[in-house]
């Protein structure tokens, strides 16, 4: 194996490690602990993630490319961008606060930017046949989805007690009511 295919190994590695150990600690646990969990080094982590921004930011290109996946392997499918809000809604429950982040880095918010745009020009087509098809209420566009999220991560972020985690369901349900048409198209299974 090359060196080059190990450097691409190792940093698929700590990315999929961040986004597990990030969903049980959150984003502001050491870094160490994401090297452990991928088999590697803090020099290792460190060479390829220079500050957890950037570490963070990898970890949305990925959910960025599993959405795009998602997306290829059921094209025209209208339920499609109803099973995608409800599966980012559950990653940002999981790791809450990700965001803050890279937008307090400024380092990658032009990279987080270009991410986003990346995600309205994928979710065009399935936000239409959402609509065409009476899955999504007649207004929506990719954009909302974007809103929605950068809500409930308002939200998610923000809950530190448990009794709390009636307002992170509430949230939950007025996007998907304002987003949705009907209950029926809210337990859509998840794809992510």
């Amino acid at each position: 194996m090359t060196a080059r295919s190990d450097a691409r190994r190792n940093r698929e590695r700590l990315v999929a490690a961040a986004e597990e150990v990030f969903g049980v600690h959150g984003p502001h646990v050491a870094l160490q602990k994401v090297a452990h969990a991928a088999g590697v080094g803090r020099g290792t982590l460190y060479r390829h993630f220079p500050h957890r921004a950037a570490l963070i930011l990898a970890v949305f290109e990925r959910r960025v490319a599993e959405l795009e996946a998602a997306i290829e392997v059921a094209p025209g499918d209208p339920h499609i961008a109803a099973r995608l809000l409800r599966a980012t809604l559950d990653q940002q429950q999981r790791t809450p606060g990700m965001t803050r982040w890279v937008l307090d880095s400024r380092e990658h918010v032009q990279a987080l930017e270009l991410l986003v745009k990346r995600i309205e020009h994928v979710l065009a087509e399935p936000v239409a046949a959402a609509r065409d098809a009476g899955v999504f209420q007649a207004d929506v566009r990719p954009r909302d989805l974007l809103t929605a999220w950068a809500m409930f991560e308002g939200v998610t972020s923000t809950v530190s007690h448990t009794h709390d985690e009636d307002r992170v369901e509430r949230a939950r349900h007025l996007i998907e009511r304002s987003l949705l048409t009907s209950p029926h198209h809210r337990d859509v299974t998840s794809v992510l």
